[in-house]
């Protein structure tokens, strides 16, 4: 029990939501006690800094668990609340059908529903690790370019730690450290927690993480930043987060990935069946607007073979992999059109099989001393 408590004291030294409370748009009620032990009240100032649409209410006499001490208050006050927010939330449900438009076109911009990614993924957990040898491969090369060892009480993120099969191995390898395993997909991170004790297990964005700055000193991605958006917002992330003289070392997909699948796609109509990746390029640039020092960058391409086209499909379907960005197509896909695109792949075949191509984008970089 001892430990635990360690453990969540350590998360909690390097837990920051301040960035995700600032880009809060909702309404929010806080209530603080004058004389919690365990809560400032001095947060309550900084918290309306902060984000001036949430609401704080300190009551003085009052002790931590407000909820026990004083719970009449407690009720009146998120009745109050809850009240006053009802004539914004009428307001708001008029203006819906021209959010609504414009939410598409964020979305639209955006490219990836993450909402659908960690959907997708946490529904895949409990078969992802029967059909990720590719990813194995991949990670284990990403793995191999980790130094043998870190001074003790490192911070070690990985980054999309997905099963955890490499935050297992991070763990074992740096058994001083403070391993923490991070993902968006909730599924997989109660799968992973349920394989690997002494972990901190975080369920979030890459591109908002929930920690305070300069608090890390590795961080560990492999195959999970194709998943993102905003590739700049994502590496002044990472970049934040990093301690001086902090590295991170990531392995990811450009765009040749699934070329044959794209182009067979293409035969057939004109929606988007491939997920979108960056290049090497882009990410170049990302590093380098984040003000990071690039050690490598490697590219590579690794083709795997199948007896038949449903032996691919499936085993995508059971690593969560599905196509979710913008200009997909909606509903169910006809028998004609998937006859059409089996026929199409078949131009591809050789005499190892049909052939997915997967591009691979390796890279090493480290924020300045």
């Amino acid at each position: 029990v001892t430990e635990n408590w360690l453990q969540a004291l350590q998360l909690l030294s390097v837990l920051d939501n301040r960035a995700a409370l600032a880009q809060l748009h909702q309404p929010g009620l806080h209530l603080f006690a004058g004389k919690d032990a365990l809560v400032p009240v001095a947060a309550a100032a900084v918290l309306t800094e902060i984000n001036s649409q949430q609401e704080v209410v300190v009551f003085d006499n009052a002790a931590h668990a407000l909820h026990w001490s004083k719970p009449q208050l407690v009720v009146e006050r998120i009745g109050q609340f809850l009240k006053k927010n009802v004539a914004s939330a009428t307001l708001d449900n008029k203006n819906a059908s021209t959010d609504n438009k414009n939410a598409n076109m964020d979305n639209k911009a955006a490219g990836l529903d993450k909402k659908k990614v960690a959907h997708s993924f946490s529904r895949a957990a409990s078969t992802y690790d029967s059909v990720a040898q590719l990813q194995r491969d991949i990670g284990s090369r990403l793995f191999a370019y980790m130094p043998a060892e870190l001074s003790n009480h490192s911070a070690v993120l990985d980054l999309g730690s997905g099963t955890g099969f490499f935050t297992r191995q991070l763990a074992a390898r740096y058994s001083s450290s403070q391993i923490m395993g991070l993902d968006i997909a909730e599924g997989m991170l109660n799968y992973a927690a349920g394989q690997q004790a002494g972990v901190n297990w975080l369920c979030a964005d890459a591109e908002c993480l929930p920690l305070a700055d300069k608090s890390v000193d590795v961080i560990f991605s492999s195959l999970a930043i194709q998943w993102c958006s905003h590739l700049p917002q994502l590496v002044r992330e990472l970049a934040r987060v990093l301690k001086p003289g902090g590295k991170m070392y990531i392995a990811t997909l450009g765009p040749g990935t699934l070329h044959e699948l794209k182009a067979a796609w293409q035969q057939v109509d004109n929606y988007v069946h491939v997920n979108r990746f960056q290049s090497a390029q882009q990410l170049a640039d990302a590093v380098d607007q984040a003000s990071l020092v690039m050690h490598q960058l490697q590219q590579e391409n690794r083709t795997l073979h199948y007896a038949q086209l449903s032996e691919f499909t499936r085993e995508l379907k059971s690593l969560g992999a599905h196509n979710v960005n913008a200009g997909q197509p909606e509903g169910l896909t006809g028998r004609a059109r998937l006859l059409a695109f089996k026929n199409a792949y078949e131009n591809f075949r050789t005499a190892q099989g049909l052939p997915a191509t997967y591009e691979v984008i390796y890279l090493t970089a480290q924020k300045p001393l």
